[in-house]
């Protein structure tokens, strides 16, 4: 869904030429068949930092999309997400280990 939505995203950016201009920008060689791989390695790398960026906004949309797309199966125990919203709770005491002793 990442790949998706960021490829997207992405699509006026190369389009207008803003994402090989980035490209060009951070690349440390000149492009020539013997560089291409690494051009190829900062597209990839810049792609993903890019759609990652542009996609934080879409969060919470994209985890009610991908939770509705993929419903939890009959038998599976169904988790809410973590939100840190609550006090953290103390565990309760181990009851093999005896009490510490005030000295």
């Amino acid at each position: 869904m990442f790949n998706v939505l960021g490829g997207a995203l992405m699509l006026p950016l190369v389009y207008l030429g803003v994402y090989n201009h980035l490209v060009e920008l951070i690349s440390p060689v000149a492009l020539r068949a013997e560089t291409i791989g690494v051009h190829i390695a900062i597209a990839h790398s810049a792609f993903n930092v890019v759609a990652a960026f542009m996609v934080l906004p879409f969060v919470g949309l994209l985890e009610r999309l991908v939770l509705k797309i993929l419903p939890t199966r009959r038998g599976q125990i169904e988790q809410a997400p973590a939100t840190g919203d609550s006090a953290p709770r103390e565990d309760p005491p181990d009851e093999s280990s005896p009490p510490p002793s005030e000295s």
